[in-house]
């Protein structure tokens, strides 16, 4: 996998992993500490998080960071 591929995965996993959590950005944001505007840039592939908020909301969506990396996430 090319490297923008799977950083593109990752992203696409994190709104997974929030949408599997049943949170909005907003509620994520709070939960986590990162500005909600953060996430979204996250989400549409404009930011990429440091490793910091990274581990912060896989805490927050309750996934591993091996099951982010492992693979696309399914919507529950």
């Amino acid at each position: 996998m090319k490297g923008c591929e799977w950083g593109r995965m990752l992203l696409d996993n994190l709104r997974t992993a929030r949408r599997n959590a049943g949170l909005t950005q907003k509620e994520a944001g709070k939960l986590s500490g990162i500005g909600h505007t953060s996430i979204g840039a996250y989400e549409s592939y404009r930011a990429f998080p440091r490793f910091q908020q990274f581990f912060k909301l896989c805490e927050v969506y309750q996934v591993s960071p091996a099951e982010m990396f492992g693979g696309y996430l399914w919507a529950k």
